[in-house]
């Protein structure tokens, strides 16, 4: 019993995010009963939590060789697997798990069941890999469709017993749609309890009192990117229309939402990591509408996401690509981050799009520690060596996303890069995990061939000094495509350092393009924005090969990055919309602080020519794929099985 306490302390330290503590414990335990295989498992978890994978393996395999039918250790060692990236070795022991579920508690192994379907490597080897990756999950996903039309599976709490989601669906830059709204039919049937609207939803208008509007995600914490986007809009909307309510899901070990948005929100509703306890809580917010900040970041806003909470549901583009289901109404972008044409190739939102105008993203002026941008060129080139690169002055390009953002396509780019210029380098941050890192790596050393000695590696930075310390050492940022970032870009041109972008068809690559159209930057002399993948080469090598060129454009940059920040005209849209969906009176540029002039000057933003290029490059393919879409819209995977098969599709030159 004295031990049993033991472990049970150290869970509920586990459970509120005191991982170091809650290691402690389990180890104390097994100091006295090495072969406690509960303790055995929760030391596992705890150690994956801190990143300490290799040690997390070896207890968990510890524990099913004490007990082979230990299903937890089963399953966490799978969750291990497939979040490396070893998608076969998951599956082996997500199977002995099921087998084992179907034997004592048959209902859990639906989830299981789930989570092997839904499962997608975060990195791949090659494109071929990547292509034939997303063709397998569409067929895993039509499978479980064709069996869910013959017999039921009924998962009585997904956050727990699926505990993951399809994140790295949207990476290789396809149209989506198909696929989410393929996975919504089939966790409709497999959650029917949690789906559809909840009992006692309003349906009558607002009338006569402000409407309450919800913005719900578990990444609002200081430093995480969707509350960044949102805290503008919390803040500013105005209070005589609207009640704001913030509901930050809870993660533990950390406050669920920045000091910011408490301190802007007219109510905080934490939500709890349970799933039950949560949905009351929705109910009981009776908001006019709930705005989802992301919806495949993480399963409790995923899965909360298939209930209807208020009459209009909105999700924003944290995760930019459709939800693919019924439960929600509108998906909020922005005029310049969607394709002007993006509809001739089929509509990739299965929800009504709503467009902001202008920039559409709002983030507050970053604080720049002391001492940067560098004085000088020695002060930057010095400061390199701290971070463990080559000694020299050679001009760094620097991609610092996250690995499995970097399309393998993208992989010539960077040798092409190479090719073009004379002694740059370039540079990329490692994964969360070193598994990642060692796939990018091999696949690099693949294709730059004799290039590759001018590829480094550096490790990732936490938010803060060091993380604008790394940013601020590069004379170049390479802005990946087919998937992109906004908050990254952001920060590289608020510290003056050119950004090169190539913009394609779809949101989720067209944000630091929203900026420089803001800044007035897309004129290809200033060789910034690409229009097409020879191009975003020609301006990377100019920019490292022709010092005088990039001070010149890093000047501009510098001059002008000051206009993306706390954009007013965000606040205006997303007020105008909510007034619009939510029955309150219209809004007016006052009503949000924006004088006449300041929105007349946003209206009047250059239009960037960029897109006239991409438009005739990108001509050819979607003709194609308006076809496509004509011809197999109702047969979703016989339509992913087309795309998947033919690669040179997502990035044509």
């Amino acid at each position: 019993f004295v031990l049993q306490a033991r472990v049970n302390r150290a869970a509920i330290d586990h459970e509120r995010g005191l991982s170091e503590l809650a290691i402690e414990g389990y180890e104390a335990v097994l100091k006295l009963e090495p072969e406690h295989t509960q303790a055995l498992n929760n030391l596992g978890a705890a150690l994956v939590t801190v990143g300490r994978h290799d040690d997390a393996v070896s207890v968990l395999e510890k524990c099913l060789d004490v007990e082979p039918g230990q299903v937890q250790a089963l399953t966490n060692l799978a969750a291990h697997w497939a979040n490396e990236g070893f998608l076969e070795r998951a599956s082996l022991l997500n199977r002995r798990a099921i087998s084992l579920y179907l034997q004592r508690d048959p209902r859990r192994a639906a989830g299981l069941f789930a989570r092997e379907v839904f499962a997608i490597r975060p990195i791949v080897e090659d494109a071929a890999a990547m292509y034939a990756a997303r063709l397998d999950f569409a067929r895993r996903v039509a499978s479980l469709e064709w069996l869910l039309q013959r017999r039921s599976l009924i998962i009585d709490d997904p956050v727990v017993e699926v505990e993951h989601v399809h994140f790295y669906l949207p990476y290789p830059g396809l149209d989506d749609r198909p696929l989410q709204e393929a996975v919504a039919r089939c966790y409709e049937k497999m959650i029917p309890h949690l789906a559809g609207p909840v009992q006692g939803l309003a349906t009558e208008p607002v009338r006569g009192r402000r409407a309450r509007i919800g913005f719900l995600s578990k990444l609002f914490a200081e430093h995480e990117p969707h509350g960044l986007l949102l805290e503008g809009v919390v803040q500013h909307l105005p209070r005589d229309r609207f009640v704001v309510v913030v509901l930050p899901v809870a993660s533990p070990g950390r406050d669920a939402a920045s000091e910011l948005l408490r301190s802007s929100a007219d109510e905080l509703i934490e939500l709890g990591l349970n799933m039950r306890e949560n949905r009351f809580s929705l109910i009981n917010a009776k908001l006019d509408v709930l705005v989802f900040a992301d919806m495949l970041s993480e399963p409790m806003s995923y899965f909360l996401g298939f209930s209807r909470f208020a009459p209009v549901q909105v999700c924003f583009w944290g995760n930019p690509l459709t939800t693919g289901r019924s439960s929600i109404d509108y998906f909020v972008s922005a005029d310049r981050m969607e394709h002007p044409l993006r509809t001739l190739a089929g509509d990739e939102w299965s929800e009504q799009v709503v467009l902001l105008d202008g920039q559409g993203i709002w983030y507050r002026r970053p604080s720049i520690p002391a001492g940067l941008p560098y004085p000088n060129r020695g002060a930057a080139v010095a400061a390199r060596q701290a971070l463990g690169l080559p000694e020299g002055d050679w001009p760094l390009l620097l991609c610092p996303q996250s690995v499995f953002k970097l399309h393998p396509h993208f992989d010539t780019v960077v040798r092409r890069i190479l090719e073009a210029t004379t002694n740059a380098r370039v540079v990329f941050t490692a994964g969360r995990r070193q598994a990642w890192t060692k796939v990018l790596v091999a696949r690099l050393e693949k294709t730059l061939g004799p290039y590759k000695s001018r590829c480094a590696f550096v490790p990732r930075q936490m938010p803060g000094t060091d993380y604008y310390k790394l940013l601020a050492v590069a004379d170049v940022l390479l802005h990946p495509f087919p998937f992109g970032g906004s908050r990254t870009s952001a920060d590289g041109l608020a510290l003056g350092v050119p950004v090169v972008v190539r913009p394609t068809s779809q949101l989720r690559c067209r944000m630091a393009y929203s900026f420089y159209a803001s800044m007035g930057l897309t004129q290809k002399n200033w060789t910034l924005v690409a229009s097409s993948t020879n191009d975003y080469v020609a301006f990377a090598a100019k920019l490292a090969n022709d010092v005088g060129h990039r001070r010149t454009v890093a000047a501009a940059v510098a001059a002008r990055q000051h206009v993306i920040w706390e954009d007013r005209s965000v606040v205006l849209g997303w007020a105008r919309f909510l007034a619009r969906v939510s029955g309150q009176r219209p809004v007016a540029p006052a009503d949000v602080g924006l004088g006449g002039d300041d929105y007349e000057a946003e209206d009047e933003a250059p239009v960037a020519p960029a897109d006239v290029g991409l438009v005739e490059e990108d001509a050819a393919a979607i003709a194609a794929h308006e076809r496509l879409d004509r011809t197999f819209r109702d047969d979703t995977i016989i339509e992913e099985k087309r795309r998947a098969l033919q690669p040179q599709k997502p990035i044509p030159d």
